[in-house]
């Protein structure tokens, strides 16, 4: 223990203090773990995930989803975590939907008429210039989020999916 409502939680080889916890306006648990590396630019991981973590000993990605098996959001037990792929996940909670065949064809083409495909999105962030040159300037990955309006999250995926890592191990 590190103080009153203070612990540590081992994952792999890391171990990071948690140094609060509150409740998301969607009924989700959060930890405050400023250290994990997928911790959102203020410091929050969702509780679900980090039990899962701390279990199988590693980082979960942002591609796996973790399912609440019950639907209580709050509910965090190992028993009731389940882990699959975002694809299965939208699937199961969609499954029994009252939307017919043909409203869902008319929302994909309103998309599309919109414009809304990939990076057309209004939700999407052109972030990979300024990314690149934060990143190859040393410029820490907090800052990074901060500066271009991303989570901490955003910017790892971006980092691997724009080779700079390897970029960095290259030079």
């Amino acid at each position: 223990m590190c103080g009153p409502n203070k612990y540590t939680i081992k994952i792999g080889m890391d171990i990071h203090n948690v140094t609060g916890r509150k409740k998301s306006n969607e009924g989700y648990v959060l930890l405050k773990i400023p250290t994990h590396p997928y911790a959102q630019s203020n410091g929050y991981v969702l509780e679900h995930r980090v039990v899962f973590e701390t279990i199988i000993d590693t980082y979960l990605t942002d591609d796996v989803i973790v399912h609440h098996i019950n639907g209580v959001k709050d509910d965090n037990r190992f028993a009731n975590l389940q882990i699959m792929d975002r694809g299965h996940h939208t699937k199961l909670h969609h499954e029994g939907s009252k939307r017919s065949e043909e409203t869902r064809k008319r929302n994909s083409i309103a998309t599309i008429k919109l414009g809304w495909v990939g990076n057309k999105h209004p939700g999407y962030k052109n972030i990979d210039r300024d990314l690149q040159e934060l990143y190859r300037q040393g410029v820490p990955v907090a800052k990074i989020a901060e500066l271009t309006g991303v989570t901490r999250r955003t910017v790892y995926n971006k980092i691997e999916k724009l080779g700079l890592k390897k970029e960095e191990k290259n030079a």
